[in-house]
């Protein structure tokens, strides 16, 4: 009965009682004998906490003794000592890092004896002599932490292999394969340079590289603690969808960048106000002050600087350094804005339902808990990613006429090899074309043209233009891209309404399928991406020729 408790004395011909949780006897049962009565459900409460009660030491159910010691190293759930070995682990990890901090405090450092004595002797100061260093009872709450890490990482190393699955090649590759972990190198990593600037005194010129990597005894701590291994597993699983955020992201920035600097850093002055300054003796660029009242030098010099404005305004941290000032640079602004916001937002839905799926798994496995968590981690290896595409081992498309074959190979990247080549050559043209597009923006790759010079101070005669390089990169670029837009146009009649995008139910004709496809909003962005160039090089632009 619920909210009874029944207890019987271990007696012949005893009663059965059973008790409501006030004390009041509610129910009598017949006498029985102290052979059939018992107590099951205490009987079986007892059994259950004598198999879940934490040993001292990892029992035998973990293998040999030097498997068990292993256990008692990695596992703090194996045993109260493992429990125990894991808080000082933590403890050090603690005392160490704050260590690490308080000994950057101007107050806790000393500068040496060395430096006064060559003050008062009016000899030269030298850097070594006279750079203040940490207060000299640092140093043992250091090496007392890294003894303490040292001992951990030989001995889990030492017997590593112990936990080996049957499949393991032998004792020295399960050794191997442990010590090449991520936190095991991390373990490496966080008291080598203790032992190289001891040996070295400091004399090597990264020594302070070296104690930089201190830092990454925080790191440690994910072996310790599974909430840490739980947010690496989160981001794995949403390794694809925050990529695919990140690229349009990048692609936002790039566009609101470029905008941005259009916008406040095309107007070039070579008014006496700024020719006056030694900085800019051939004119500057410049845009309208906060008042409107005049211009000022722009603060968005190249794109670089103007997309350092965008990912401090997409990521809502507005440090306030600069910002723009022209009515069409603050529309930019504002859409930048709310750019941000949806960027912000759309990441966190994909990270709390993974983290969701993380904690259920975590308490899953807490829940059935056993010494296999140790075999898992030592036995883990990478596997290699291998493409089971058949296409892909087909040099060139082989159905369908020339035209069709054509088409699906500037099109299809999975249609043979050929065609992920050529893809992989697009994407670096794309990535040459648009970091060049970013270079040229900057001043240390402008050139001022010969014909400037103090008599003839013009924004026509002076105004800094690009170095000859990139007008030849952005001509092998265009053609490029020409060449691969005109051939899928010239070709796309040939396929198959599907293949190309275009709504399999309706019938095309050669020519009305060309046009179809040529109005997709991809195609569209592929003609707007060369048409510019050649209407620059045809005189719209004021020239378009290279520079001098």
């Amino acid at each position: 009965r619920t909210g009874t408790t029944c207890w019987a004395a271990d007696l012949p011909g005893t009663v059965e009682a059973c008790m409501s949780e006030t004390g009041d006897a509610v129910a009598v049962g017949s006498v029985r004998s102290h052979r059939s009565m018992s107590c099951t459900t205490l009987a079986d409460s007892e059994e259950d906490d004598s198999q879940h009660r934490m040993p001292w030491f990892p029992d035998a159910s973990h293998g040999s003794l030097r498997r068990r010691i292993f256990a008692l190293l990695e596992d703090a759930d194996s045993s109260i000592l493992a429990k125990v070995f894991a808080g000082v682990i933590v403890l050090c990890i603690v005392l160490s890092t704050v260590s690490f901090v308080l000994e950057t405090l101007p107050e806790l450092r000393e500068r040496p004896a060395e430096c006064a004595r060559l003050r008062q002797a009016g000899l030269p100061l030298t850097v070594r002599a006279c750079e203040p260093k940490p207060m000299s009872w640092f140093f043992p709450i250091e090496a007392t932490c890294i003894i303490v890490f040292t001992i951990d990482y030989v001995l889990r190393t030492a017997f590593a292999h112990t936990a080996r699955d049957k499949t393991s090649k032998g004792p020295l590759w399960a050794t191997l394969v442990y010590c090449i972990q991520p936190l095991a190198l991390v373990d490496l990593v966080a008291i080598v340079p203790f032992y190289l600037d001891l040996a070295t005194e400091g004399a090597l010129g990264f020594a302070k590289v070296l104690r930089l990597a201190r830092i990454m005894r925080l790191f440690k701590l994910a072996g310790r603690f599974p909430m840490v291994t739980m947010y690496s597993e989160v981001m794995t699983m949403s390794g694809q969808p925050l990529m695919i955020l990140m690229f349009f992201n990048s692609i936002v920035v790039m566009l609101f960048g470029s905008l941005m600097y259009y916008a406040e850093g095309q107007t070039f002055s070579v008014d006496d106000k700024f020719t006056s300054d030694a900085r800019f003796p051939t004119g500057v660029f410049v845009r309208k002050n906060q008042q409107n009242t005049g211009f000022d030098v722009t603060p968005f010099r190249s794109i670089p600087y103007s997309l350092w404005w965008v990912c401090v305004t997409v990521t809502t941290v507005g440090y306030g350094d600069y910002a723009p000032t022209t009515m069409i640079g603050k529309c930019i602004g504002v859409s930048t804005f709310y750019c941000g916001i949806i960027f912000l937002a759309l990441p966190i839905s994909i990270l709390g339902q993974n983290f969701s799926i993380v904690y259920d798994r975590f308490l899953e496995k807490k829940a059935a808990s056993s010494p296999s968590r140790i075999d898992s981690r030592v036995s883990r290896r990478p596997t290699a990613l291998r493409m089971s595409t058949s296409s892909l081992h087909v040099l060139l498309p082989s159905s369908g006429s020339l035209a069709r074959r054509l088409f699906a190979l500037l099109e299809d990247p999975t249609s043979c090899k050929l065609a992920k080549w050529f893809s992989i050559f697009m994407m670096i043209a794309i990535v040459v074309s648009t970091s060049s597009f970013v270079m040229e923006s900057m001043a240390d790759f402008k050139q001022t043209p010969e014909e400037c010079s103090l008599e003839r101070l013009t924004v026509e005669a002076c105004e800094p233009v690009p170095h000859g390089v990139f007008y030849i990169l952005e001509v092998v670029c265009i053609v490029i891209f020409t060449l691969d837009y005109v051939l899928r146009i010239c070709t796309v009649h040939a396929t198959d309404p599907m293949y190309c995008g275009l709504d399999a139910t309706r019938s095309y004709s050669g020519v009305g399928q060309t046009f179809a496809y040529a109005r997709q909003v991809l195609n569209l962005i592929d003609l707007f991406a060369i048409v510019p160039f050649y209407v620059e090089a045809a005189g719209g632009g004021g020239g378009g020729g290279p520079p001098p």
